[in-house]
């Protein structure tokens, strides 16, 4: 099925490509905003098909950080006993980097 699917995929991407020559070529009645949605239609499927991912995501690591951070330091720093406060604030800090590397792409990159 996946196979099939991936076929019609590339089939319609394909028709798109000669519906759009045609439009240049002979004046077809249809539009290019009718090949646009063909051809996406037929990379959606064959993406699909495939297993490959349809859409992308960014993740803004700031606006995820940035309210962990804060509740951090206010509710969670000032509750640790002094002699291992600073160690646990490091490792805190060393596992918000680890996150952010991986989000990033980063990892291995830090020195």
């Amino acid at each position: 099925m996946n196979d099939r699917h991936a076929s019609l995929g590339r089939n319609l991407q394909a028709l798109a490509t000669e519906w759009a020559q045609k439009l240049v070529e002979e004046g077809q009645p249809m539009t290019p905003s009718d090949v646009v949605r063909w051809a996406e239609a037929g990379v959606r499927i064959e993406r699909l098909a495939l297993g490959q991912a349809t859409s992308r995501t960014e993740v803004n690591y700031n606006r995820i950080a940035a309210p962990i951070l804060a509740l951090f330091q206010q509710i969670v720093q000032p509750a640790l006993p002094e002699p291992v406060r600073a160690q646990v604030v490091r490792d805190f800090a060393d596992g918000v980097n680890e996150i952010r590397d991986n989000v990033s792409g980063d990892e291995g990159k830090r020195t």
